[in-house]
């Protein structure tokens, strides 16, 4: 509780646009270099689900994108195979290859994502 009045004192004492230009310009070229290193601008909303196949589309778009931001494609790619192997789902499994691209999921996506397009490019990328 403590840190909560702390951080509550010290929010109030904040003021809009007291930034000055220089440390604006370091939050920008923070937001652009992180934002680079997201393949799929997915926020993990999971209007998207449940995906009438099984595929657990988050989950797949968390590990690809972790794969490619952290140049870590075999960490991310032996978490995907785990995961999503159906272990947690009843022995439904929910690799990106088990889209049948139905679509019902991009009719439901508030971002407008191709997602039936990026699932195929995971499939390929981790082979599952």
């Amino acid at each position: 509780m403590e840190q909560v009045t702390e951080n509550l004192a010290i929010a109030e004492q904040g003021v809009a646009n007291s930034l000055p230009l220089p440390e604006l310009a370091v939050v920008e070229k923070m937001r652009d270099s992180f934002a680079s290193r997201v393949k799929v601008p997915c926020t993990g909303c999971r209007y998207c689900m449940p995906c009438p196949n099984g595929v657990d589309i988050p989950s797949c778009f968390m590990y690809y994108n972790q794969a490619y931001a952290y140049e870590a494609k075999e960490k991310a790619g032996g978490v995907y195979s785990w995961a999503l192997n159906g272990t947690f789902t009843g022995g439904i499994p929910g690799y990106a290859s088990c889209c049948v691209e139905c679509g019902e999921c991009e009719e439901k996506c508030p971002q407008h994502l191709p997602i039936r397009e990026h699932l195929q490019g995971i499939a390929v990328y981790f082979g599952k």
